[in-house]
């Protein structure tokens, strides 16, 4: 099963701390305070799981700000939430075409595409993510099961052990790596990986 979406409050320390490195004069400190007031009301609506509300939030930061990235992305986050797959792709795209070093927009993209069925373009966004965040462990994992849906097994291996290597403890990516192995015809590795399992 495909990792759920990736929540914006996961990255909003580091988002809210680059607001705060280029400030040439007034006017940009008052569209940044603008912006971070935005964002801040953003993520008290996700935190309270208040989809309708964050919609209607982000409806009104996208008019207010067409150019945000952010405001786009919490525009599909609330789509999402709200069974709305279709729309919230067309919102994560446009949050790439904003800013296409964003990894959560390219992580939620997978994820919507991956439960649509289409593998290929949901390995493409998910890779992505990975390539953008190296340490994002659950785009990893997500890779991992969609390159064992897509038939490759080596690929879904390698993604199952960066898994592994950024989170030492995660049982789910050491079984998943396990049935990897096994599907690849390399049932040794595979009790070697249960065998350590049961013995944790």
């Amino acid at each position: 099963m495909i990792t759920k979406r990736f929540a914006m409050n996961h990255f909003a320390i580091l988002l809210l701390s680059g607001l705060l490195l280029v400030f040439p004069g007034p006017g940009h400190l008052e569209a940044a305070a603008e912006q971070a007031a935005w964002a801040e009301q953003a993520a008290q609506l996700e935190a309270r799981g208040e989809w309708s509300e964050l919609l209607k939030h982000a409806f009104r930061w996208t008019r207010s700000e067409p150019g945000h990235y952010r405001a786009w992305f919490n525009m599909g986050l609330a789509q999402e939430q709200l069974g709305l797959a279709d729309r919230a792709e067309g919102s994560y795209r446009q949050a790439l075409r904003l800013n296409p070093q964003f990894a959560p927009a390219w992580y939620n993209l997978g994820v919507i595409l991956g439960r649509a069925g289409r593998v290929e373009e949901a390995i493409t966004a998910t890779r992505r993510a990975a390539e953008v965040a190296p340490e994002l462990a659950p785009a990893w994992f997500n890779l991992g099961i969609l390159y064992g849906q897509g038939g490759q097994l080596a690929e879904a291996i390698a993604a199952f052990k960066r898994v592994t290597e950024l989170e030492p403890g995660n049982r789910h990516a050491r079984e998943a790596l396990a049935a990897a192995y096994e599907a690849a015809g390399q049932p040794a590795a595979a009790a070697r990986l249960r065998k350590e399992l049961q013995q944790r």
